[in-house]
């Protein structure tokens, strides 16, 4: 399983042991191909990274990646799951709320607060999947509703 822990503000996956052939006789890794190819899910204001389930094998480079970092101010090559906090709505070019700046990469990021009810919607959302290169590592910034009795987070 990939391992992620807190770095700086961000996310950083080790891929490195991702290598599923050793256990293909169990019943959780005999669904899992390896090769470095993951998913990348937003959920609920938590990440969390699972195995490509067996399938063929995906060939992408970083430019297939469509829209992973919103700039087409809506949801395009995003797969909503389920939930009310991911809509077009979601997708904003505000810079910064009342407890500061947002400090987001380009003009648009999904924020799930940006429309009422705010902080009381949850959603899951899909990117689609890409191969990691280089190191296998990779960062992300994410963010959390600001009510500590309803914040929840996986995998940290």
């Amino acid at each position: 399983m990939p391992s992620v822990r807190p770095v700086a503000g961000a996310l950083r996956l080790h891929s490195r042991i991702l290598d599923a052939a050793p256990y293909a006789a169990t019943a959780s890794a005999s669904k899992v191909r390896s090769a470095g190819l993951l998913g990348l899910h937003a959920s609920d204001a938590s990440v969390q990274f699972q195995g490509v389930l067996q399938t063929k094998y995906i060939v992408t480079e970083a430019a297939e990646i469509e829209n992973h970092d919103f700039e087409t101010g809506d949801l395009t090559g995003w797969k909503v799951v389920r939930g009310d906090a991911c809509t077009d709505a979601h997708v904003s070019e505000a810079t910064g709320y009342w407890g500061g700046p947002f400090g987001q990469q380009g003009n648009s990021h999904l924020w799930g607060a940006a429309v009422p009810p705010y902080d009381a919607l949850t959603g899951e959302l899909h990117s689609s999947y890409f191969k990691l290169g280089g190191s296998g590592e990779i960062n992300l910034m994410i963010g959390g509703g600001n009510d500590i009795a309803t914040r929840y987070k996986n995998g940290f």
